[in-house]
């Protein structure tokens, strides 16, 4: 019985995957939904200045969506609990909206993306030269032992105070190598990158594992002196 509407929501596979697989998904291989959970026009009359539960409602009130139109829940309370349970879950986190907030086409301060971080450590193989007015070094590249191996997972380029990349510079440059420490799983530049004896342990945080054995939203954390670089293996993701 609507004429027309303006629905907000979000693309979802209910495929469990990264955001690499998902990137990837063509039709059919996966039900993919589009899931609503706001609403901005309502034949004729704009919704905007609604607050979100009374927008919520009339979208309630007004549409029995079917597949691929799925509404979207809320918590109205608990947000604490819900976010622990999120991490727990393996998901990428919740939003939190402010409930009396009017729809706004921007990033609001009256929301917030809260996301899951998991962390863990890693021994640095290498690192690459600072582009730009960057002084010190560019990046860290990162491994973790599997049977004796160090197995390359990633680059991490950002947490980084002037003066830790200072001091990161002066550490690693005493323990440079003429040929790369990874045994498995090697980057493919060679360009700009300093290859290191593996002794040094740093804890990094990131957002997941990407299905190549790379750490995806990776950010320097610190320099880690209680574990021994043949200790950091690849964990199990833990959230924190």
């Amino acid at each position: 019985g609507v004429a027309r509407c303006v629905l907000d929501g979000e693309i979802v596979s209910w495929q469990r995957g990264d955001y690499q697989g998902f990137q990837r998904l063509k039709v059919g291989e996966s039900e993919v939904v589009y899931a609503v959970f706001d609403i901005l026009h309502l034949d004729g009359y704009s919704t905007r200045d609604l607050d979100l539960l009374s927008r919520k409602q009339v979208l309630s009130d007004t549409f029995d969506l079917r597949r691929p139109l799925v509404p979207i829940s809320y918590v109205a309370e608990a947000g604490e609990a819900l976010f622990e349970e999120a991490c727990r879950s393996g998901w990428e986190g919740i939003i939190a909206k402010r409930i009396d907030s009017r729809y706004e086409s921007r990033r609001s301060p009256h929301w917030l993306k809260m996301k899951c971080v998991s962390r863990q450590e890693f021994v640095v193989g290498g690192f690459t030269d600072p582009k730009g007015s960057r002084q010190g070094m560019g990046a860290l590249l990162l491994g973790y032992f599997d049977a004796g191996a160090l197995v390359y997972a990633g680059l991490v380029g950002t947490g980084f105070s002037a003066d830790m990349l200072a001091e990161l510079e002066r550490r690693l440059k005493s323990l440079e190598l003429p040929a790369t420490p990874f045994q498995r799983g090697a980057p493919d530049r060679k360009k700009g990158v300093h290859w290191v004896q593996p002794s040094l342990v740093v804890e990094v945080a990131f957002s997941e594992w990407t299905r190549d054995g790379r750490l995806r939203h990776p950010s320097f954390l610190g320099v880690r002196t209680d574990k021994l670089p043949h200790q950091v293996v690849r964990e199990n993701p833990s959230s924190r």
